[in-house]
């Protein structure tokens, strides 16, 4: 995670795959990220710890939402 008003990372995170994508939920500072070993993963941009990962899919993760509640993430993918 990046301060992009001084240019400098404040934290970094072994995922241990590529992201392929991420959804942020300002209100309660929360980041959803889909990963290419098929984990989708969430993180709190305050503390800068796992919240929670999630395990299931079998194929890529297309999308990712977080409504406006962030009580939820809602995934879609390729799994058959």
């Amino acid at each position: 995670m990046w301060d992009f008003h001084k240019g400098t990372v404040l934290q970094t995170h072994d995922l241990g795959a590529a992201v392929t994508a991420m959804e942020m939920h300002r209100d309660s500072d929360l980041v959803a990220v889909a990963t290419d070993s098929l984990r989708l993963v969430v993180l709190d941009v305050d503390t800068g710890k796992l919240v929670r990962y999630f395990d299931g899919h079998t194929n890529r993760i297309t999308d990712l939402v977080r409504p406006a509640t962030a009580r939820c993430c809602q995934n879609s993918g390729m799994s058959a």
